[in-house]
């Protein structure tokens, strides 16, 4: 009994944690060329944090979707909605990064109220993580035409 008496306020602690939609995604490509795609799936957002050793990358708060504009009648009420992205790099064995995209979304109820943690649909989630694996998808096709391109140069002509 006293066990569960302990036990009660980490559970509690634990279920709030639900307020942010955590999105994951594992790419087969070097650490360096999955975190240059990441800036350049990101670059229209505004960067609030960048951290290369760290493996984060956190945006400012944008307000009423002023970054992506979510598809008609996905999200109800977008005026008064604002919301952070914080993306994880996790290193792997070899060429293995796992990317974390969490979105922290709130809805704001009046000026004299707190904002209340709202779900997120998953929608943006899974865009940027599309943007991630087409930029990795095309710097490989790059690399590797350029390598062809050269071991066609080097070939003796006849």
């Amino acid at each position: 009994m006293f066990f569960l008496i302990l036990l009660f306020p980490l559970l509690i602690s634990c279920t709030s944690l639900q307020d942010s939609t955590s999105y994951q995604v594992a790419f087969k490509a070097p650490y360096s060329l999955v975190w240059q795609a990441t800036l350049l799936a990101m670059q229209t957002y505004p960067i609030a944090k960048e951290d290369l050793e760290g493996g984060i990358l956190t945006t400012k708060t944008i307000r009423r979707y002023s970054v992506w504009t979510p598809p008609p009648k996905s999200i109800q009420k977008t005026n008064n909605r604002h919301y952070k992205i914080n993306i994880f790099l996790e290193k792997g064995k070899k060429n293995d990064v796992k990317v974390h995209i969490i979105k922290n979304e709130f809805i704001d109820r009046d000026f004299i109220q707190h904002s209340v943690p709202v779900a997120s649909n998953g929608l943006e989630e899974r865009v940027i993580a599309y943007r991630i694996q087409r930029e990795i998808l095309l710097e490989q096709k790059l690399k590797a035409f350029h390598k062809e391109k050269k071991a066609r140069a080097n070939e003796p002509e006849e």
